[in-house]
């Protein structure tokens, strides 16, 4: 069972005690009184937490994301919100997603271009291999003969 709102934040006296025994004194100790400063306190901790906290928030960040549009020429898009956000997609993160792709193809053409010049070269250096054995072995061989 829980608190109204009365009780909680508008209210003068401690809301009541509903729980019964020594845990309800544990969590809630019963006060004699509460001056009138408390209750004021108390309401305007409400008014601070639950109106003015999200109504700041909101106001800020909605002027903040304003400042941002109109500098960079893209306050167009507040008049069709669906497009704008179409094209604001479009102008960053599409933009990235784009050159991320690019770049890993060039990467792997390069790294591909890469792997055939060695493997041309492996067959190079195999083919001087064999010449440069068959080349000793014909110069050693008419030497044997004599």
């Amino acid at each position: 069972m829980g608190y109204s709102f009365k009780e909680m934040w508008m209210g003068r006296d401690p809301p009541p005690n509903r729980w019964r025994g020594s845990s309800g004194q544990a969590h809630y100790p019963y006060k004699e009184f509460q001056p009138a400063w408390s209750a004021r306190m108390k309401q305007r901790k409400f008014l601070a937490l639950w109106i003015m906290a999200p109504v700041l928030v909101t106001t800020f960040t909605s002027s903040w994301c304003y400042y941002i549009l109109k500098s960079r020429g893209w306050l167009h898009m507040l008049n069709n919100p669906l497009e704008g956000a179409a094209e604001l997609y479009d102008l960053t993160l599409r933009r990235y997603f784009r050159e991320l792709k690019a770049e890993l193809h060039s990467y792997r053409e390069r790294s591909a271009y890469e792997r055939a010049i060695a493997k041309e070269q492996e067959e190079v250096m195999a083919q001087f291999q064999k010449y440069e054995e068959l080349s000793q072995g014909a110069v050693q061989s008419p030497s044997s003969k004599d």
